[in-house]
């Protein structure tokens, strides 16, 4: 299948071509008859710099890639999976929160019943009657009158290869009131799922309640002993590895057997081993974080690259000062201030207060600053 990327919102005129099985994505096929701009090729010059224009070309334009995921739904459709889509990710967190009878603050966890009882699709080369909010005005092609029309696109012939008179509708039929309540009462509420406790705290209260309290008494015992002993082993390496430390870090991870720690997750298999790594060299505040395992992923597009951060550097810097600068004190500033100072040196889990030169100098001007707020909490800030 074969088209030009300028056909689907791409600048320039590149010719693509898709290698598929998915017979809906015949309704990308088009060729350019040349009767709009294209931009140029070769060198051009971008963010100040000297580049090749097809290195603009890289990603698929936006209008491409929504009329792929449109077709996509459509072959969706098609072989009957569309109960897959749209489908909410609801995070283990929000199910455990909603069986211990406390809704979520948020709208993922999607509507229980779907907004209709099935989704098809008819072919004609007819408009169908349609009212005010596209419903049908009457029965069309075994659809009953009242479904509503979701959106349509052009037929394709596979005989003849190419685009036909015809259109393909895609129709979401309602349910009856009846049909709708008989849903509804075989629903499980969220409030009354059983999925409140983890499978591993199962595991351990099912263990507790057939050994008996003599038994995991005894078992605890001995994972204690266990744990010190290879505590007393590591006790050299542990001093070690906090010698090689940055001072502020030694401060900071005083007292913390990081190495015990390890072996300790290890013994269980702890499926996030990268956070030990992490506790000695330093976490990173800025790109991309593996997920850990441990909490559901959550990936959110960044707005800008760490480069293209640098180089807004000279006038964010200013600007953010100068507001933090020249804000008045608000009623939390004496509270806010004495537990900065707290964390800074009682806990070490800070550094400063520096100076605009003093911070210029440290960080060779690759830095910047962040306001810091107050949020009164359980009767305190």
């Amino acid at each position: 299948m074969y088209f030009f990327s300028c056909c689907h919102g791409g600048d320039r005129k590149k010719f693509t071509a898709f290698l598929t099985s998915c017979i809906e994505f015949a309704g990308l096929e088009s060729f350019c008859d040349n009767s709009h701009t294209h931009a140029d090729w070769g060198m051009i010059r971008s963010e100040g710099k000297t580049v090749f224009a097809t290195s603009k070309e890289a990603a698929y334009p936006r209008k491409l890639r929504e009329r792929i995921a449109e077709l996509l739904k459509m072959a969706a459709f098609r072989q009957q999976m569309d109960h897959m889509l749209n489908k909410p990710r609801i995070d283990k967190q929000i199910i455990t929160r909603a069986a211990t009878g406390k809704q979520p603050k948020t709208s993922r966890w999607g509507p229980l019943v779907s907004e209709f009882k099935f989704v098809g699709q008819f072919s004609s080369t007819i408009t169908p009657l349609v009212d005010s909010k596209f419903c049908l005005v009457s029965d069309k092609e075994g659809f009953q009158a009242g479904s509503r029309v979701l959106n349509y696109r052009q037929g394709y012939s596979q005989q003849q290869r190419q685009p036909d008179e015809s259109f393909d509708w895609k129709v979401g039929v309602f349910r009856t009131p009846e049909e709708f309540v008989n849903e509804s009462k075989q629903l499980t509420h969220p409030f009354d799922s059983c999925r409140a406790v983890d499978d591993d705290v199962l595991r351990v209260v099912v263990a507790t309640l057939k050994d008996g309290p003599l038994t995991i008494m005894k078992h605890r015992l001995q994972t204690l002993q266990q744990w010190k002993a290879w505590g007393s082993e590591l006790a050299a390496a542990e001093d070690e590895l906090h010698r090689g430390m940055p001072e502020q870090r030694q401060r900071l991870m005083e007292g913390k057997k990081i190495l015990l720690m390890k072996r300790i997750a290890e013994s269980f298999k702890w499926p996030d081993m990268r956070l030990f790594d992490e506790l000695v060299q330093g976490f990173a505040i800025t790109g991309h974080l593996d997920a850990s395992g441990i909490f559901p992923a959550d990936a959110k597009p960044k707005e800008m690259d760490e480069q293209e951060l640098m180089k807004k550097l000279k006038y964010l810097k200013p600007a953010i000062w100068a507001k933090q600068h020249n804000q008045s004190l608000e009623e939390f500033s004496d509270e806010l201030w004495s537990i900065t100072e707290e964390e800074a040196h009682d806990k070490c889990w800070l550094q400063g207060p520096f100076t605009w030169d003093e911070l210029e100098h440290k960080f060779a001007s690759a830095w910047i600053p962040v306001r810091r707020f107050a949020v009164w909490q359980r009767n305190k800030w």
